[in-house]
């Protein structure tokens, strides 16, 4: 198929980009605010650099940028758009379209002209999908993030250090700032991620994927400041990493507390989680394994494709009856 769609997240897009299909992906433009070292927030939408984070993840051959006026003009299949916004700029592509939600939707989330020009809905998770409300039947399903086991493997956690990942996290309230500055104040924490200039235990981006995979590997614990799980952390317990987290908003039946992770009520239980996971390789290892098992069951990577694929037919023919 040819497939029509826009940045978003690299490390997701990657794994889209193995269903095999021809991905054009649209380059970004006015509406895209960049940082000093090439990320941008699309309304909404972190995006690597101008159309793909080649540090994050290598750029596969089957995806292609596009202008957006080339875009209005081609014949696609099916187009995958990632938020409101960018369905705006793509509302008059002449093929079915599929609305990716990676995030909890807030109260009214799809306006009702969207609601008129969207084929199919898929979310991450059980409770997102519940929060949508549409006026008129949609079809809806829910598709796991995928994570890579023969990738993402091999944790070391031999410097004792906590990991923290996230990009612009000056400009994304949920991204709990305030709260990492506080953990960061007492346990010794460094973050990972484009556009973090100004913080003071801010170390960059990584500078390829290979990096990224070594800080997985070799920072003893990684920490989740939000209320929902990351790509990253899910990234992080695939590799073998202890986790520490805050209650989340999402999988939570996912998580089990001193099981394959680690939950704090507050920035000074986790900071003192972390200096405990620090002094306790033993403990390390175990969460560790534990929650590498809870990944290779819930982000199956097969069936992320399969699944992404019976959508795609479905859409193309027509064929949207529950």
């Amino acid at each position: 198929m040819r497939i029509l769609t826009h940045p978003v997240h690299t490390a997701w897009e990657y794994e889209f980009a193995k269903t095999g299909h021809e991905i054009f992906t649209v380059i970004p433009d006015e509406f895209t605010q960049l940082s000093d070292d090439g990320w941008g927030a699309c309304r909404g939408t972190l995006v690597g650099g101008t159309v793909w984070n080649s540090k994050n993840r290598p750029m596969p051959d089957n995806v292609k940028p596009i202008l957006l006026e080339d875009a209005l003009r081609a014949r696609f299949d099916v187009c995958i758009v990632h938020t409101i916004a960018w369905l705006e700029k793509l509302r008059k592509v002449t093929c079915p379209i599929i609305l990716k939600v990676h995030v909890m939707p807030p109260p009214n989330f799809i306006p009702e002209w969207a609601e008129e020009i969207i084929s199919a809905i898929t979310f991450n998770n059980e409770i997102a999908i519940n929060a949508v409300i549409t006026t008129r039947p949609i079809f809806k399903n829910v598709i796991h993030v995928p994570v890579d086991s023969s990738v993402f493997n091999g944790y070391i956690g031999d410097y004792k250090r906590c990991l923290s990942i996230a990009h612009l996290i000056q400009v994304r309230p949920e991204k709990r700032l305030g709260r990492l500055n506080k953990i960061a104040s007492i346990a010794s924490i460094d973050l990972v991620g484009g556009g973090n200039e100004g913080i003071p235990y801010a170390i960059g981006e990584a500078r390829s994927f290979e990096e990224l995979l070594s800080f997985y590997k070799h920072y003893a614990v990684f920490l989740e400041v939000t209320n929902q799980l990351s790509m990253s952390c899910v990234e992080a317990m695939m590799v073998g990493m202890p986790v520490v987290l805050f209650p989340l908003t999402n999988r939570r039946s996912f998580l089990k507390n001193g099981e394959n992770c680690l939950i704090a009520e507050t920035e000074e239980a986790a900071a003192e989680t972390i200096q405990y996971l620090f002094s306790d390789p033993v403990e390390r290892k175990k969460l560790g394994m534990n929650a590498r098992l809870s990944v290779l069951d819930y982000f199956d990577v097969t069936a992320f494709r399969q699944q992404w694929n019976q959508l795609l037919n479905r859409v193309v023919r027509g064929n949207l009856k529950k």
